[in-house]
Parts: C-alpha cells; structure tokens; sequence
C-alpha cells in the first residue's frame, strides 16, 4: 500500500477529532487499510503540532491529566455540532 493513503487518513482523523467528533474519528481509525501507518502518521502531526505550543501550557494540560480518571472511551461521546 501506498504510504499517501494511511498519511491522508492521519490527517483527516486529525481534523475529525479537532473538529469534535468523535465517533467519526473512531469510525474512520476502525476502517482504516493500513491502521499501523495511520497511527503513526497520526503521532507525527500530533509532535509537530505540540512542538509549537507552549511548554508551560502543555505542562498544566499534563498536569491535569494525570488529577482526573480516564475519560470513557474514545468514540463514545455523541457528536455535538459547535453552536452558531
């Protein structure tokens, strides 16, 4: 398989999971050819993309993180479309 195909699924799962919707994203990840490529493409945009942010405020998200339980499973949360 071509890597530009699981490479255009990580972002466009990347895009799905900022854009809120989750059970999308789970759909698209369980449908995947190549879900090895994907995830790692996934994982290469998430670095490049933390890169950029600031260290402190990745530091309070972690932070938090680590103060609360797991959230419930990933592609459980209904999709609520933004209000506008």
């Amino acid at each position: 398989m071509s890597e530009a195909g699981p490479w255009i699924e990580a972002i466009v799962l990347f895009q799905t999971i900022r854009g809120g919707n989750q059970p999308a994203a789970k759909q698209l990840m369980d449908s995947s050819a190549d879900k090895e490529q994907m995830v790692d493409g996934l994982m290469s945009l998430l670095g490049v993309f933390l890169k950029g942010k600031d260290p402190s405020e990745l530091d309070r998200f972690l932070v938090a993180a680590h103060r609360f339980t797991p959230p419930p499973g990933f592609g459980t949360r209904p999709y609520l479309p933004p209000l506008s």
